[in-house]
């Protein structure tokens, strides 16, 4: 058991040093992406260059850890969000390095973030589930409460949000809404995620266990060893979960405009309509069901968003 832990805190220390210094140096090329620093450009790209080789080589890393626990202790050992979370350990390492090529594999990473999230968040649910079937029903009611304020807190900044980016009623952005609330999140969740990643390099390198093997009774042997196993799986999925969560939030941090326009042009706004303007109108929201007046989309000019009176285009022949 010893032998084993410390086979993982050296690959996770390893892959825990890559990320560290890939996030530092992801951070400074896009300083200078950005002009606020000049570096030169045989510079940048050897810094591109390194960046590459860091995500390949976490890549490695990552599917030695993961290899060496499937053969330690098998594929069907694993319960399902334990299999979500090393499948999702997995394309994240894929995704880290081809999101460096193709910056439309994006989505990839989000999907990695989200199984990883499933598996750190299932045991944290049955817990809390547990805590109602024994009538402990208080500090889960408690925080129940704080979730219900925080989101609606969150809801109230995002309709603020994109009453002065449209300047009309946020209820008309039905699709965009969602992403705006994650969009306001983003500063809460960036302290958030920079706490469970420190949590989650803690409780992967200074955890010691307590108990000596010789005091392990062989009855409780195999319920230790599946408890050993969820853990180290559930620790793994809280890393990458946490680290996915951090480069999200910096990215829609620094992103937010962009992302609340594309998110409502593309699904707000009505591309193909019965009302008659002119070429530079790329899309409309209707404001009112008699369809009277839309709020038109024209990107070309200099205000792209303006209340406009709808002329609906004649089917009948006069």
């Amino acid at each position: 058991m010893e032998h084993s832990n410390l086979i993982r805190k050296i690959l996770f220390s390893t892959a825990l040093l890559i990320a560290i210094s890939f996030i530092g140096l992801s951070a400074t090329i896009l300083v200078a992406q950005h002009n606020w620093w000049q570096l030169e450009d045989f510079t940048l790209k050897r810094l591109q260059y390194i960046q590459f080789y860091m995500a390949t080589s976490f890549i490695v890393v990552m599917t030695t850890v993961w290899l060496y626990m499937l053969a330690k202790r098998g594929f069907h050992a694993y319960k399902i969000h334990q299999l979500s979370g090393i499948i999702g350990c997995t394309i994240f390492s894929l995704s880290l390095a081809l999101l460096i090529v193709w910056k439309s594999i994006f989505w990839m990473f989000v999907v990695a973030g989200a199984l990883c999230l499933y598996c750190s968040f299932t045991p944290l649910i049955n817990r809390f589930s547990r805590r109602f079937s024994n009538q402990k029903w208080e500090p889960a009611l408690f925080w129940s409460a704080i979730v219900t304020l925080l989101v609606f807190s969150l809801g109230g900044q995002a309709n603020i949000l994109l009453n002065q980016h449209f300047g009309i009623d946020p209820s008309h952005f039905s699709y965009t809404k969602p992403i705006a609330v994650a969009l306001v999140a983003a500063p809460y969740t960036l302290i958030l995620s920079m706490v469970l990643l420190v949590i989650s390099v803690l409780s992967l390198n200074l955890k010691k266990n307590t108990k000596s093997s010789a005091k392990v009774k062989a009855t409780n042997l195999a319920a230790h060893t599946d408890a050993d196993r969820e853990l180290h799986v559930t620790q793994f999925s809280f890393f990458i979960s946490s680290y996915v969560l951090l480069i999200i939030s910096v990215v829609a941090g620094s992103n937010i405009s962009t992302i609340v326009e594309k998110t409502a042009t593309t699904l707000d706004f009505n591309n193909h309509h019965p009302c008659q303007f002119d070429s530079t109108v790329k899309g409309v929201v209707f404001l009112d069901k008699s369809l009277n007046h839309v709020l038109a989309y024209r990107p070309e000019n200099s205000e792209k968003y303006v209340v406009l009176e709808c002329n609906l285009v004649k089917t009948t022949s006069e």
